[in-house]
């Protein structure tokens, strides 16, 4: 039995030193763990560009008239007879925006258009057929000139040279050939088939000069007809 009770003791005891060398060799490796992982940082660097911010531009386009004085004033052109040539009249475009348009229209929205019969007539919305007298549109022609780009406000007084033809043609005599005003309310009447001018950079002015004609083949029947019309320019990008 003694023999017996000392080996068990023995066995104890070689298990105890066993235990404490698995123990310290596990420190060992956890401790190796730890040199390991400190031994292998590494140096870094960033760089970062900050405050991107992108933003939609804007087309802005206006005129020097702000719709509040009319090219061809009622007072002085209300009253006139078979061959009558107006004074020409100037408008000037700007643009205001941050943007350049890609594409520029002018045109004659008939949605603003009016039109009398009859000295004792009222203005009523324009038609395309004409009535029972000779429409005032049907004897009257519009031309219409681009003057040159500009940097500052051209104003209302038109420029000495400089301008091209848009809407009919400058004829060799002192009277231009310009359109007819029922083919170009009829035709020419939104940015689909509106006339195409010049684009304007931001910043920048444009003058277009408007000449009107009574025609002088105007027949005794339009007296006290009358028409009235806006013009719009539209830019688009």
């Amino acid at each position: 039995m003694r023999g017996i009770i000392n080996k068990a003791v023995s066995t104890a005891g070689t298990k105890r030193r066993l235990g404490r060398g698995v123990a310290t060799a596990a420190g060992l490796v956890a401790c190796a763990g730890i040199v390991w992982s400190s031994s292998h940082a590494a140096f870094t660097d960033t760089t970062t560009n900050n405050g991107n911010t992108i933003g939609a531009g804007t087309l802005d386009i206006t005129d020097n008239r702000l719709n509040a004085t009319a090219m061809f004033d009622p007072a002085v052109n209300t009253a006139v007879a078979p061959g009558f040539v107006s004074t020409p009249v100037c408008i000037s475009i700007s643009n205001v925006g941050t943007m350049t348009p890609t594409t520029t229209k002018m045109y004659l929205p008939t949605a603003v258009a009016q039109e009398r019969e009859g000295a004792g007539g009222s203005y009523v919305p324009w038609v395309t057929t004409v009535g029972a007298y000779p429409a005032m549109d049907d004897n009257s022609t519009l031309y219409v000139e681009e003057g040159p780009e500009q940097g500052t406000d051209p104003g209302s007084t038109c420029l000495g040279a400089g301008y091209t033809d848009k809407v009919g043609v400058a004829a060799a005599g002192p009277v231009a050939a310009g359109t007819n005003l029922k083919s170009l309310l009829d035709s020419n009447n939104a940015w689909g088939n509106g006339i195409s001018v010049a684009n304007i950079p931001p910043g920048k002015w444009r003058s277009y000069r408007f000449t009107y004609t009574f025609l002088s083949s105007a027949p005794n029947a339009a007296q006290g007809d009358g028409i009235k019309f806006g013009v719009t320019w539209e830019a688009q990008q």
